[in-house]
């Protein structure tokens, strides 16, 4: 990329300015929209092969779903041409922290709990986007993807990239890069996540990056883990940081929402007057590095930013700690059903001794509740949340079929166990008819589960149609449901087919029995059930699409290698099957002339079978070699040459072994005439 190049987006023509920044993954730029409004151009440093485009297009349309979070930085636009990039807002003070990566240090000389806060927020941002996103994780995460501002609300990170990055040729290794990203790097999984958030911490807790005093390359001392590091931050948090950075990700935690649990559980409670916020850069509205406000306007009112309740920065801090503390509390203490919320003036008493929190703080505490409420119900089309806090009365909305109360459907995306899935899946009802059976105008409502559970609030009563996306194992179709004014709790939706799929091999060589790999012969995979075959293919690879509630047996066979029958006991990629080769002979010598000289590309055939022969070619010594012979028999050995008479006769083949066979040829009549 380069300056001073109109880019031309999916809905905007965007020009790049000078160059601000350039870091392992990121070159970012100034620009500027057609209208004048200003934005950051990041272009990814390295290649991206243009079969990955439809992902970059797929991940940058997903990061627009949630663009615009108070944790998620806003994309203006992106594109392909000359090379992928996205404009993305660009915010007074930081462009050049976003564009050279050097958000954490901006934030190390706040105090240890309000950086435990900051890291916090990517934790949420992180999890929010698993949930209202069409991706559950990130797998990007660190200091290029990451800043941290004091807005009027306090201390907070936003997150961007979502992914993008990693689509590059083999990414670079960074201090960030999980182990398991060595092997796959787009291997995708909550816990890859939670290793990137570790490291991230490692950096912003200890003020160094991990592996910085290394005497190995990054990519061994990665593998080998951080052991007791870092040991200059407390006790608690470096138990949190080492199991968010364990080599094995089953040890890590088990999702970003765990992981920002622990960090809570480790934050010291700092009182107000002791936290400590600098460094930062204002989200003050002035524009440093453009000499004026976002719209390019000069700044005429300096005056700090403040809430309608008057509430000083300092506060904002701390009520920002509570609100993670009561966040927390109301996710793990129940069900909006029976969760009990405060009113504005109740008190309450903390860890510090504090049992008079001011009722200006509960109001800002109702008012992070509120933006909270009225994010969910946007992006989840659900209104579970804001309709327990009181936020959104019951009656009506359908028409006035609706009863006194607010109905609700509330229900789980299981598996073939009717265990609750781990994958989020897109779930959407449609009203096809009300109460009284009269048919509606079709009004849909789309939401992703969180660990497999969906919620829809504030439905009006009638019949439902509820459609679930598949999880790429198992296939789900549409159910219909009745919802009347107690609502529906406990639908679960089961799956109507699931996939197996996997590969069989040579268990000795471990290559593929295919021919259209290195192999010579192709393995038949059977799907039995009842011991009937229902389905089949050849080759090295499998998949088959089976009902869940059935009983299957694949039946994996290749010519000379004994077969194997293996109940099918889950769904999804299976274990190889590898097949073991039969005892087999060898046959071999040289073809010669009858004057002894060598005769090369001489075809030596032995035929078992009129459908079974194993063959070789001469080389230019003459030497033949014929493997994988059955032993034990007799059989026809044939041999042609160019320019000489065909010879044919029996052989016997005794035992696994190998046996030696010089052959002479008599030059054909022709030649002999000539």
């Amino acid at each position: 990329m380069r300056s001073d190049r109109t880019l031309t987006g999916t809905n905007q023509t965007i020009t790049t300015g000078e160059r601000v920044g350039t870091r392992t993954h990121w070159e970012t730029f100034d620009g500027r929209t057609a209208d004048g409004d200003v934005a950051a151009v990041r272009s990814l440093r390295g290649e991206v092969p243009e079969d990955e485009y439809d992902r970059f297009d797929s991940l940058a349309t997903q990061w627009q779903n949630v663009s615009g979070r108070e944790t998620v930085r806003t994309l203006v636009d992106w594109g392909t041409d000359p090379e992928p990039w996205v404009a993305v807002e660009s915010v007074p003070g930081e462009l050049k922290t976003l564009a050279n990566g050097g958000s954490v240090e901006t934030a190390l000389e706040c105090d240890l709990a309000t950086r435990t806060d900051l890291l916090g927020d990517v934790c949420e941002a992180i999890r929010s986007y698993g949930r209202y996103g069409s991706t559950p994780y990130h797998l990007r995460i660190g200091p290029e993807s990451v800043v941290f501002r004091e807005d009027p609300s306090g201390p907070t990170a936003v997150v961007d990239d979502w992914g993008i990055s990693g689509l590059v040729t083999d990414p670079p290794v960074t201090p960030y890069t999980a182990p398991e990203q060595f092997d796959d790097g787009n291997h995708a999984g909550r816990q890859t996540d939670v290793y990137r958030l570790g490291a991230l911490g490692y950096h912003l807790l200890s003020g160094s990056p991990p592996f910085a005093d290394a005497d190995r390359p990054l990519e061994d001392a990665i593998r080998d883990g951080i052991g007791d590091d870092p040991a200059e931050i407390p006790e608690d948090f470096r138990r949190v940081l080492r199991d968010a950075m364990s080599i094995d990700p089953d040890d890590r935690q088990d999702g970003a929402y765990q992981f920002r649990r622990d960090l809570v559980d480790a934050r010291p409670r700092v009182p107000r007057e002791e936290r400590v916020v600098s460094g930062l850069p204002p989200l003050d509205g002035k524009d440093d590095e453009h000499g004026g406000d976002l719209d390019g306007t000069e700044d005429t009112d300096t005056e700090e930013p403040s809430g309608e309740d008057g509430i000083d920065d300092e506060e904002n801090v701390e009520d920002k700690s509570e609100r993670a503390d009561n966040e927390r509390s109301s996710e793990e203490e129940g069900s909006a059903d029976d969760r009990e919320v405060s009113t504005a003036d109740e008190t309450t008493d903390d860890s510090d001794g504090d049992s008079s929190r001011s009722t200006r703080s509960s109001v800002k505490i109702g008012k992070y509740l509120l933006i909270g409420a009225v994010v969910l119900i946007v992006l989840v089309g659900g209104f579970f949340g804001a309709s327990a806090l009181g936020l959104i009365g019951g009656g009506g909305g359908g028409g006035g079929d609706t009863g006194p109360s607010t109905p609700f459907i509330i229900g789980s995306v299981v598996n073939a166990n009717g265990e609750p899935i781990d994958s989020s899946v897109e779930v959407t009802i449609e009203r096809v008819s009300d109460i009284n059976g009269n048919e509606t105008d079709g009004q849909t409502n789309t939401t992703v589960t969180d660990g497999g559970r969906f919620v829809f609030g504030n439905v009006p009563t009638g019949t439902y149609e509820v459609t679930v996306g598949s999880t790429g194992v198992f296939r789900y179709g549409t159910e219909e449901i009745e919802v009347d004014e107690n609502g529906t709790n406990g639908t679960e939706i089961e799956p109507l087919s699931a996939t197996v799929s996997g590969r069989v091999a040579d268990a000795e060589t471990g290559e593929p029995l295919s021919t259209d790999g290195d192999g010579g012969v192709d393995a038949s995979i059977e799907l039995v059930k009842n011991s009937e075959t229902v389905d089949s293919t050849t080759g090295g690879s499998y998949e088959f699409t089976i009902d869940p509630s059935g009983d299957y047996t694949l039946r994996a066979t290749a010519d000379r290698y004994d077969p194997v029958e293996r109940p099918i006991e889950s769904f999804g990629e299976q274990e190889p099957i590898e097949l073991e080769p039969l005892p087999s002979a060898t046959l071999d010598g040289k073809i010669s002339d009858t004057d002894g000289t060598a005769i090369a590309n001489a075809t030596v055939e032995v035929i078992v079978d009129p459908g079974e022969v194993y063959s070789s070619t001469s080389d230019l010594a003459g030497r033949y070699e014929i493997t994988g012979i059955p032993p034990d028999g007799w059989y026809v050995v044939e041999i042609q040459a160019d320019g000489y008479e065909t010879i044919s006769g029996d052989i016997r083949i005794t035992g696994a072994n190998s046996q030696e066979l010089d052959i002479e040829l008599e030059q054909s009549s022709s030649e002999t005439a000539s």
